[in-house]
């Protein structure tokens, strides 16, 4: 058996598998994907911590990944995590449930804001705030089957680092 042909042909394989891998990790950074793949886009990802901030009755979970080189709305990512809630709404009486993947952006807020309105073609945020510094896109809940609101936006965090937030969320009868 030629060794060096093995190696060299497995090599070739194995690139693509990680191209699309990074490439599946950057659409889930930008929300890009339908919730249901959000799940498997997460699978084989290394994870760098686990943190649970759950009281009695609420669900809050957050993994954090290491996930080097990746970029979300064409700017460097220096942290990415995915965050599950769900608990009630004291308004409604329904249990929210929420996912959100969370990119810590190496910009400032300008160039982040700009970068995100340009991915979606948008020349406006559907919400902006100065109090907290955001701005929010709402975008097709098609991409969940129907089944979720989908937002995604930019916020500069109480830390000062600038994050890019997708969320997919839902509300359901207890």
């Amino acid at each position: 058996m030629n060794w060096g042909g093995w190696i060299a042909a497995a090599a070739a394989l194995a690139a693509p598998a990680s191209a699309q891998q990074a490439a599946t990790t950057q659409q889930l950074a930008e929300c890009r994907l339908a919730y249901g793949q959000t799940l498997g886009a997460v699978r084989g990802l290394k994870i760098a911590g686990r943190e649970n901030k759950g009281e009695p009755g609420v669900t809050d979970v957050t993994v954090r990944f290491d996930v080097p080189g990746l970029t979300a709305l064409g700017l460097p990512v220096t942290k990415f995590s995915l965050r599950r809630f769900e608990g009630e709404d004291p308004f409604s009486g329904k249990t929210d449930q929420t996912t959100e993947i969370v990119s810590q952006l190496s910009a400032e807020y300008r160039v982040a804001r700009t970068a995100l309105l340009k991915a979606f073609g948008r020349t406006k945020c559907d919400a902006e705030g100065t109090a907290i510094t955001y701005c929010q896109l709402n975008l097709p809940n098609d991409m969940s089957a129907g089944q979720r609101g989908v937002t995604m936006s930019v916020v500069k965090a109480d830390s000062g680092a600038i994050e890019a937030m997708c969320i997919y969320q839902r509300k359901v009868d207890k």
